[in-house]
């Protein structure tokens, strides 16, 4: 056999009766209460701006008008919740300062196809309630603390 060449071994099959690798289940409400828990903290880049800085600059997204028109919908308007969302999901600092702006006000942003109806109304109803019992749900459901962002 050559030097540094190693045998090929198989690797010990594991029996049904064997438990499988063992994961930690963490809960959401641990990972609140004990920090250590969520892993890291990101200590450079983006997430140590201070608070206000992280709020200027998403404020240059503009945020859906109230009340919205069928006019107002513009692809900007969905980058913006787009972007909020995805600041949400990079690391606990930033979701502490972007989950209160995202849900502050429940925005339906659904692209609809068009279909050829005569009415706004008619063509989206579906889409568009579909879409706002989703949110709602969200908030008052599967994560009733999101509820206290919403203004």
């Amino acid at each position: 056999m050559p030097p540094g060449h190693r045998p090929y071994t198989r690797s010990k099959k594991r029996h049904s009766h064997e438990p499988k690798s063992k994961k930690i289940k963490v809960d959401v409400c641990d990972v609140q209460q004990r920090p250590e828990l969520s892993g890291p903290v990101n200590s450079t880049g983006f997430p140590i701006l201070p608070t206000e800085l992280l709020v200027e600059i998403i404020s240059y997204f503009p945020s859906l008008p109230v009340p919205a028109k069928y006019q107002d919908l513009r692809e900007e308007y969905r980058e913006r919740a787009q972007t909020l969302h995805a600041l949400t999901r990079l690391c606990r600092t930033l979701r502490r300062v972007f989950l209160p702006i995202m849900w502050e006000r429940i925005e339906v942003l659904v692209k609809l196809r068009n279909d050829g109806k005569d009415t706004f109304f008619a063509a989206w109803k579906r889409p568009l309630a579909t879409e706002l019992v989703r949110q709602l749900e969200i908030v008052t459901v599967r994560d009733e603390t999101l509820a206290a962002y919403v203004k």
